[in-house]
């Protein structure tokens, strides 16, 4: 049996052995299998931001003017409420409810520029609650991070419209995820990974003092924390650069290796799953033009990537190019981006475990 992918610039195909794989992790655990459900979003390029355990997806169709969406499999897309066409709209974060939040600019008005407002569009609510005066930076189902549109700081946001100021100003820490547990990572501009809990602050997490740049870029419920080594922009990265590294760490276990793929050489972790499932794109050189990858990790099966694990009897196999992956919920349900060969678009895709 063999995984299967293709670089973005060739579409070569290589083979690597699933025997040599399951060797190098100590484990013949076999590999998730996934169907494919694609978003109908029609015509333009479309992105994901989110998914909640019931499944919802929300995202931004890029169009002639950006449109917030949410969608759920066997149901129409929905769009955020527009009160003004000329305004474009960017989601950010769905809550268990199916709560959307999404902030709103002007055409052309990006950061670090003036931002309108974020707002929340909840289920069958009209007009959205709004918060003016803040930029959405992220989010998961408790809350988001906002970004104050003056003075640059950030605060946590949650459901219930409680706003809390986190202390710091971005040009000292910069935060990547949180939690439903109000614990946000990040790191120092230093180089070293921090976590944000309420009524404690900023503090380091002890993980690889040896690395000089370590960032700690997602969380999940379990205060799991998946960690990446540096450089953190790949964009100040040259292809002589060695290649990065990721980790799982936690306060019981300390620091785990997720391992790597022979042809990703950068990751960049976006999501952690409930079940310690690390989720997120890869690039096969430490260049920001190589071919880019969706793919996940976890401790047993280490990394892999999503595109080598569709399920060869879905009739979408083959179809999409899965690129990067934004979220997992407890089903193990993945949110990705995907290009489309036939139609020569990005999509969002769902993609559900069946093995």
């Amino acid at each position: 049996m063999s995984i299967v992918w293709r670089g973005a610039a060739t579409w070569a195909r290589t083979v690597v052995s699933l025997a040599a794989l399951w060797a190098a992790h100590g484990a013949m655990a076999a590999l998730p299998l996934y169907r494919i459900s694609v978003v109908p979003t029609e015509g333009d390029l479309a992105s994901a931001e989110a998914i909640n355990d019931q499944g919802v997806i929300v995202g931004t169709l890029h169009g002639d003017k950006a449109r917030a969406f949410r969608w759920r499999e066997g149901r129409a897309v929905e769009w955020a409420p527009l009160d003004d066409p000329r305004r474009e709209q960017f989601a950010v974060s769905v809550d268990e409810q199916g709560a959307m939040s999404y902030w709103v600019q002007w055409p052309g008005n990006v950061w670090p520029g003036k931002f309108l407002r974020t707002e929340v569009w909840a289920k069958g609510t009209t007009p959205a609650k709004k918060l003016r005066g803040v930029f959405s930076y992220f989010g998961n189902t408790a809350g988001d991070l906002i970004v104050d549109g003056q003075e640059r700081t950030y605060a946590l946001r949650e459901r219930d419209g409680t706003v809390t100021e986190l202390g710091l100003a971005d040009d000292k820490v910069e935060l990547n995820d949180l939690n439903n547990r109000q614990q946000v990572v990040g790191h120092r501009k230093s180089g070293r990974p921090v976590m944000w809990t309420r009524g404690a602050g900023f503090t380091d997490i002890p993980a690889l003092p040896d690395e000089p740049q370590v960032s700690a870029r997602a969380v999940n419920d379990r205060a799991e924390v998946a960690l990446m080594t540096g450089p953190f922009d790949l964009s100040l990265n040259g292809p002589d650069n060695a290649p990065n590294a990721i980790y799982l760490w936690s306060v019981g276990n300390g620091v785990q290796s997720l391992g790597s793929s022979a042809d990703c050489a950068w990751y960049q972790p976006i999501k952690l799953g409930a079940h310690g499932t690390v989720v997120g794109q890869c690039y096969a050189q430490p260049s920001p033009v190589s071919a880019q990858h969706a793919f996940a990790a976890d401790a047993t099966h280490g990394v892999y990537l999503l595109e080598s694990c569709v399920d060869p009897a879905d009739p979408q196999a083959g179809r999409y190019d899965i690129w990067k992956a934004v979220g997992i919920n407890q089903s193990g349900q993945i949110a990705a981006e995907a290009y489309d060969r036939v139609q020569r678009v990005q999509k969002v895709i769902l993609l559900t475990p069946v093995r």
